[in-house]
């Protein structure tokens, strides 16, 4: 192959990759924003469904139970969603450079272009 077919067959090779990239960056910032809306849809919900417990709270005492029950509880699922969604911005850090890597290991060296 002389150099030209080589440096164009390169350049066929790094497009490839960067389009699979950003499909990959694609897919993983929507599963981010979905997960983060989720976790907001369900957030504001429990929110409106603690208030409407506490307004039926009959005593100061069951008022508090519903307070620490609510608080609990969102603190464990801002705890999980967090954790899940730390985990989904990992793996957007990590996916898309896969194909970089392939890429680099597979570039013609120096020497063979001329």
């Amino acid at each position: 192959m002389n150099s030209i077919e080589q440096y164009q067959h390169h350049l066929k090779r790094q497009n490839e990759v960067i389009v699979a990239s950003a499909s990959d960056l694609a897919k993983h910032i929507q599963a981010i924003a979905t997960a983060q809306a989720d976790y907001a849809k369900r957030s504001f919900k429990d929110g409106a469904a603690f208030f409407e417990r506490l307004a039926s709270a009959k005593s100061l005492e069951e008022a508090m139970e519903v307070r620490t029950e609510y608080t609990k509880t969102a603190y464990e699922t801002f705890g999980a969603e967090s954790k899940r969604i730390v985990e989904t911005y990992t793996e957007l850090f990590r996916t898309p450079l896969k194909p970089f890597g392939s890429m680099i290991a597979g570039a013609p060296s120096q020497a063979t272009v001329k």
